[in-house]
């Protein structure tokens, strides 16, 4: 009786287990301007490595600007993590709103310009936040709203150490009839210059010493404005951990329901008598 009962709640337990959807979001466009400052010292150069227009002769920093070079922008969403709201208005106006900070943020972005990529978001980067709204009204109609921001400090250590910080932020609309209902896994692709725009804040600062004491050094940064002009949804579906039993569990578990039959036809043959 003891393994009938443990596999039937090792049924229920791994049964029971959600799952959720990994949205992927996949666009690209142009950086329409932006600023990429660092410094002539080696090693400290521009966040996306452009060369400085000007100079600072006394503290050496470079002053660079970027503008019509193309990006890359690849966004995943866990919807089992933040918390979820739905909201109507009068006239027709609708949001699905996916909200998450620091260990339940849901969103994690890649960014790619050139050859230099960076990737933030997501539980691991604290502080950090993730936004994802899909949403039909009468201003805007159909689209879709975001945000990406992550901060990944500085660990316990001795030595040099880079810290990132990241905020994005996107939106594009829609054609009306483009989303044929509101979950957030519904795929789509577009692909039109200028459906949205996003905005792309990046710093990275030098940091020394030991735990105990560390050294804050110098910040370089950059500030982009993007125009997206393709965008692509997919998603696939995520099984939380556990929910699917290891062999040993699926043998015991086996085991587990003979008994409970063999127990039944017994309980059944003695009332019978």
């Amino acid at each position: 009786m003891r393994i009938a009962r443990f596999a039937l709640a090792a049924a229920l337990v791994f049964t029971a287990a959600p799952a959720s959807a990994a949205v992927h979001l996949s666009m690209s466009g142009v950086v329409t301007q932006g600023t990429d400052n660092g410094y002539l010292t080696p090693g400290l150069q521009a966040p996306f490595g452009t060369d400085g227009a000007s100079v600072n002769v006394v503290t050496g920093q470079t002053f660079g600007y970027i503008s019509n070079r193309p990006f890359t922008l690849d966004i995943v969403i866990d919807t089992g993590k933040g918390q979820l709201d739905t909201f109507l208005y009068p006239g027709g106006s609708f949001s699905n709103y996916l909200y998450g900070v620091d260990d339940q943020n849901p969103a994690r972005a890649t960014f790619t310009l050139g050859d230099i990529t960076y990737a933030w978001g997501g539980p691991s980067d604290t502080p950090g936040t993730g936004i994802f709204e899909k949403h039909r009204n009468g201003y805007t109609g159909e689209g879709v709203y975001g945000v990406v921001d992550g901060f990944q400090g500085r660990p316990p250590m001795e030595g040099a150490f880079t810290t990132f910080r990241a905020d994005l932020t996107y939106f594009f609309n829609v054609l009306p009839g483009t989303f044929q209902d509101w979950d957030f896994a519904e795929p789509f692709a577009l692909s039109q210059i200028g459906i949205g725009f996003a905005a792309l804040n990046v710093d990275l600062q030098e940091t020394g010493g030991t735990p105990e004491r560390y050294i804050l050094g110098l910040i370089r940064s950059a500030s982009l404005d993007m125009r997206i002009d393709s965008v692509s949804l997919t998603h696939d579906t995520v099984v939380a951990p556990g929910a699917v039993p290891e062999p040993a569990t699926w043998a015991m578990m086996i085991l587990g329901f003979a008994a409970v039959g063999a127990t039944l036809r017994r309980r059944r043959q003695a009332f019978l008598a």
